[in-house]
């Protein structure tokens, strides 16, 4: 059975919809317990893998989060999405069919769960908690660009973190956009964060994509969380990114706080003139 797009309630083309939720609260044990009801047999036993309650628990939150934004926004009940996996690994609705279809991202790190949706394009989030480890420094050498080490050899402390964690979390979400999991090397994706809030992206050689189709946007949530987001362009709408905190009720979701709109990224030419952006290929 194909669903067409106008059964879609809310979501347009162009827009991304994002929404967190808050995983460091003492209720987690009990909101993952109702949602139980949400996940089928495979979800449920994919999340016994994990040793940690809390892990356990922001996987059955993710994915509960997702199958009722799903139903938010299209006449599906958050039971009857089928969620499956292709070759790279990479999740995808099975079913039922939608045309056009749906493209969704789940990240969740410590405190925090992220999920996107949009019908436009290839699109991803991801999110990490800002926090300094004694082996960031090391990491910092293997996956960040030499321009990207540059930039950051110009902060110190906190604000390095915070750098390095913008930079993680942008070629994340560019990876999972593309599918491509490990085989990315990300010294081969460099990202320059202007103070007037453009982000350009500069791809080495040996990646075969084009700069000026993506978007991309950074943002910190409270309390110390970095989040940004991947989208490739396909249509004449410009893409912008709707981003709100939830919570559950039970098995609903209920806002959390008010939505933050990230506007639309603006064209090539504006990137060029260097106008103030908040998101530039």
């Amino acid at each position: 059975m194909a669903i067409n797009r106008t059964i879609c309630k809310t979501v347009k083309p162009g827009q991304i919809i994002v929404r967190t939720v808050r995983t460091d609260k003492p209720t987690d044990i009990a909101v993952a317990g109702h949602l139980h009801q949400l996940l089928p047999p495979d979800e449920l036993q994919e999340a016994q893998r994990f040793h940690k309650s809390a892990d356990r628990n922001r996987f059955i939150i993710s994915r509960s989060l997702l199958r009722l934004m799903l139903s938010h926004h299209f006449s599906v009940s958050p039971v009857d999405w089928v969620i499956g996996r292709g070759d790279n690994g990479r999740p995808f609705i099975v079913a039922p069919e939608m045309l056009p279809p749906i493209e969704f991202s789940i990240s969740h790190t410590e405190g925090l769960v992220a999920c996107l949706i949009t019908i436009s394009a290839e699109a991803a989030v991801d999110v990490e908690k800002v926090v300094y480890t004694q082996d960031l420094a090391l990491t910092a050498k293997h996956v960040l660009s030499a321009a990207e080490q540059d930039e950051l050899a110009a902060l110190s402390g906190p604000d390095w973190t915070k750098g390095f964690f913008d930079h993680w979390t942008l070629k994340e979400a560019y990876a999972k956009a593309r599918g491509l999991g490990l085989v990315l090397q990300f010294k081969d994706v460099g990202f320059e964060l202007k103070s007037n809030n453009t982000i350009l992206v500069h791809f080495a050689g040996r990646v075969d994509d084009n700069p000026s189709a993506w978007t991309f946007w950074n943002h910190h949530l409270r309390p110390q969380h970095s989040i940004s987001v991947a989208a490739k362009r396909c249509c004449s709408k410009n893409n912008e990114v709707i981003l709100g905190s939830v919570k559950f009720d039970g098995i609903n979701l209920v806002p959390d706080l008010p939505l933050t709109v990230l506007p639309p990224e603006k064209t090539c030419a504006d990137v060029e003139s260097g106008q103030d952006l908040v998101s530039a290929s």
